[in-house]
């Protein structure tokens, strides 16, 4: 018999980590819009490394789709439902943060050369989700949190040399990194409504 206080538990259990993951996950969105909307160098440098550190987290929040199953057993009738529909808020925060952290990098490029035929941006993307997929790769499976770059960087490096010297995590890499492009390219103008100069652009 499962007992409706327990149900209750889980719900405001997953309530509070899915708050403070999406929170991380606006952490980094933020960050990069920083990075592009200010002028001064040393901001811009600033909110940069701050982006890289956080932007994990995004897409990151996927990877928490992984307790739905475990936690499903333990939960009925209308407790099942809000368990469901906290995951689906889970699954789409992540697609969205993920798509709009991510934008900023690809616009600071078309600004960048903008008056030129440049393939820089798209290149940068498609190599800061590999980076990104790094990260989370960090997170879920060294239990690495994003502050620990600047709170405990010996941690940080090591943790990072762990999954750099696994064929299976790197082979996550890997894959997360190929499944984050996908994302963002099929994803991108149907999140972000871009204005039809910048589909020019990104087209050409």
């Amino acid at each position: 018999m499962v007992y409706y206080w327990d149900c209750m538990n889980i719900v405001f259990f997953n309530f509070q980590w899915i708050f403070l993951n999406v929170m991380l996950a606006i952490t980094g969105v933020s960050f990069g819009w920083l990075m592009i909307e200010t002028k001064k160098p040393l901001l811009k440098l600033l909110f940069g490394i701050l982006w890289l550190a956080f932007i994990p987290n995004t897409i990151y929040l996927l990877t928490d789709l992984i307790h739905l199953p475990e936690q499903m057993p333990y939960v009925t009738g209308v407790y099942r439902f809000l368990v469901v529909l906290q995951y689906v808020f889970v699954f789409l925060s992540g697609l969205v943060t993920f798509v709009y952290g991510v934008y900023p990098l690809e616009k600071f490029f078309m600004a960048k050369y903008k008056k030129k035929n440049s393939n820089s941006g798209l290149m940068a993307v498609l190599f800061i989700n590999f980076l990104i997929a790094f990260g989370v790769t960090m997170g879920r499976f060294q239990r690495t949190n994003s502050w620990e770059i600047f709170s405990n960087t010996q941690k940080f490096i090591t943790d990072a040399k762990g999954v750099a010297h696994s064929l299976e995590l790197l082979a996550f890499v890997f894959l997360f990194g190929v499944l984050g492009n996908c994302i963002y390219f099929l994803l991108k103008e149907r999140v972000i409504f871009l204005k039809p100069q910048e589909k020019k652009k990104q087209r050409r």
